[in-house]
C-alpha cells in the first residue's frame, strides 16, 4: 500500500503508469462552442500519486507502478447524461458514430492490405451491446460477451425497440471517442487524460466502477515506458496507439471496471477501444484546467 498526497491531505491507496497525446478522427463535423462554466464540476487539487500497479493479479498493461505528479484541474462530478447529450445534439445537429453507416474506406485503414471489402448490405448502423453469457465463468472474449446490435445508439441503447424515457439523468452510452471529443469541444472542455482519471479515482473523487473514455492513445507498454522516468508530470499519453495483439487498430484508452464482470477490478484497469466505436457500457466525463 502507499500514500497519495492530494493538496494538503493524504489518502491511503493501493499501489497500483507519461506523455503527449495526438488528436485525429475519421469523421469531421463543425461544432460551435458553448459558454464555459465550472457548474457541475469538482476541483481536483494537485498532488503526487502512484499510477499503475505491481499487484500479482493485475494485467500486464497495468504494470508497473510509477510516480506521477499532477497539477490541479476541474472534473465533471458525474458522467455526461442523456439529457445533457440531447442538448448538444439539438444545438448542433450532431450525428453519432452509431447512427452512421460504416465507411469501408475508413475501416480498411485499420486492416492488413488486401483485405476484401464487405457486402454493403451488412453495413448497417449500430453498436455493441453487452450480452453476458448465462454462466459468468465463461472465458472473457468479445464474441462471448458482446453482441453487435443494428439500430443501437444513444437514444435506443438496447436496439431499435428500446428508448431512454425516464432515464434522462442516466449516463449517455453508445458514444464513441469521436462523439465524446466533439461534445467536449462544444462544451468548452476536454476529455480527461488517463492520468487525470486515475488520479481522481485514487483521490476518492470519482468511482472506478464505471467505464469511461479518456483522451489518451492506448499503448500496452505505456506504463513500462513511463516507469523509466524518475517522475512523470501531467502525462498526456503516448504519441500513437500500440497494441501487439491488434497491430493494425488505432485505439484510445477506456478506464474503469465493473464490480463483478471485469477482467481487472482495479483503478489501474485500462483497455483500448477503437475511437469510432461506442458500446452500451461506455460513457464519459470532462475536465478543464484551472
Amino acid at each position: 500500500m502507499g500514500n497519495l498526497q492530494v493538496g494538503n491531505r493524504w489518502v491511503l491507496v493501493l499501489l497500483t503508469g507519461c506523455c503527449v497525446g495526438a488528436f485525429g478522427y475519421f469523421y469531421t463535423q463543425q461544432i460551435p462552442q458553448a459558454i464555459k462554466s465550472s457548474k457541475g464540476m469538482i476541483w481536483i487539487p494537485g498532488g503526487t500519486f502512484t499510477m499503475g500497479t505491481n499487484a500479482a493479479h493485475s494485467l500486464p498493461n497495468e504494470r508497473p507502478a510509477h510516480s506521477v505528479k499532477m497539477t490541479g484541474f476541474w472534473m465533471d462530478d458525474h458522467p455526461v447524461t442523456n439529457a445533457e447529450f440531447e442538448q448538444f445534439v439539438k444545438a448542433t445537429g450532431y450525428i453519432t458514430s452509431a447512427e452512421r453507416k460504416p465507411d469501408w474506406n475508413q475501416i480498411k485503414k485499420q486492416l492488413p492490405r488486401g483485405t476484401p471489402t464487405t457486402d454493403d448490405s451488412s453495413e448497417t448502423p449500430g453498436s455493441l451491446v453487452l450480452s453476458p453469457p448465462a454462466q459468468t465463468s465463461v472465458l472473457y472474449t468479445k464474441t462471448a460477451w458482446w453482441r453487435w446490435t443494428p439500430g443501437a445508439y444513444w437514444r435506443a441503447p438496447l436496439g431499435k425497440d428500446s428508448d431512454i424515457k425516464g432515464k434522462e439523468d442516466h449516463p449517455v452510452v453508445h458514444i464513441s471517442w469521436e462523439d465524446a471529443n466533439a461534445y467536449a469541444k462544444w462544451a468548452g472542455k476536454r476529455l480527461a487524460t488517463e492520468a487525470e482519471w486515475e488520479y481522481a479515482v485514487r483521490s476518492g473523487f470519482i468511482s472506478q466502477h464505471v467505464f469511461e473514455w479518456t483522451n489518451d492513445w492506448y499503448s500496452e507498454i505505456n506504463h513500462s515506458d513511463n516507469a523509466l522516468l524518475a517522475l512523470c508530470e501531467n502525462p498526456t499519453g503516448p504519441s500513437e496507439s500500440f497494441d501487439p495483439h491488434d497491430a493494425f487498430a488505432q485505439k484510445r484508452v477506456v478506464k474503469g471496471c465493473h464490480k463483478k464482470n471485469c477482467e481487472s477490478n482495479n483503478a489501474s484497469a485500462r483497455r483500448g477501444q477503437s475511437p469510432d466505436l461506442g458500446a452500451s457500457h461506455i460513457g464519459f466525463r470532462l475536465v478543464k484546467p484551472s
